[in-house]
């Protein structure tokens, strides 16, 4: 099976991209699978030897650690780490003390061919963002069906996307016309209110300039409001 990839809203400060990329694993691999499939592939270790060297292997570097060691493996470097911050240069380290704020925690570096190998081996599938509890818009056209250049205040807009339909009586959710300011005039006049289409007439009150149309709504039963993930940017021709 193949390591999907799909996107995800970026809600990082520091983010310069709306979207980043997340992982889709086909599934977990548990410790007596691994234990068969490598007794498959080595036809001189059986089930009980792999599972006992893996079982020696787990103690001993354990063991090494625990005495203050770097264990490098052929997949990559064990080690334990503290940390913590400290008032005075002599203050006693204490991570056993919840309150310290101080900790041991183990570490593991990959090594580098290891991971140059498990990337070239590797089978990526581009995988659609299946989050459900989010509108989302494909696109958006003038009242032909037909994706205009500009828009006029009064006039007609069709959204396309999923799951799109929303409350109507429900003041935070509805079509939202949010200008450059950050200023949001709602969509009062709705034609069609459906998952996949909603028509509704262009707030007249819009002034001149790009906004984005965005889609409010709750889906699924969630408690608040959500916005879509198109951030489609239309121009307003007042």
């Amino acid at each position: 099976m193949p390591l999907g990839i799909t996107t995800r809203m970026n809600h990082f400060d520091s983010a310069k991209k709306p979207y980043c990329f997340r992982n889709i694993y086909s599934g977990t691999v548990e410790s007596d699978e691994l234990i068969r499939r490598i007794a498959e592939n080595n036809t001189t270790l059986t089930e009980a030897d792999t599972l006992a060297c893996l079982n020696v292997m787990e103690e001993v570097i354990t063991e090494l650690i625990a005495d203050g060691k770097k264990v490098r493996t052929p997949f990559g470097l064990f080690y334990l780490a503290a940390s913590g911050t400290a008032e005075e240069v002599d203050e006693p380290f204490t991570p056993l003390n919840a309150e310290s704020g101080h900790s041991v925690n183990l570490h593991f570096c990959a090594d580098r061919d290891f991971t140059d190998h498990a990337v070239a081996l590797a089978v990526i599938t581009r995988e659609e963002w299946k989050d459900v509890e989010v509108p989302v818009i494909y696109a958006v056209s003038d009242g032909s069906g037909t994706e205009a250049p500009s828009y006029t205040p009064g006039g007609i807009i069709k959204i396309k996307g999923r799951r799109l339909s929303y409350n109507e009586e429900k003041p935070d959710e509805g079509v939202f016309f949010t200008d450059t300011n950050g200023s949001a005039v709602r969509a009062q006049q709705i034609f069609h209110n459906k998952p996949t289409l909603l028509i509704v007439q262009i707030p007249e009150e819009l002034t001149s300039g790009m906004c984005t149309v965005q889609v409010m709504a709750r889906i699924g039963g969630s408690k608040d409001a959500r916005s879509d993930r198109g951030n489609i940017s239309i121009k307003i021709s007042a």
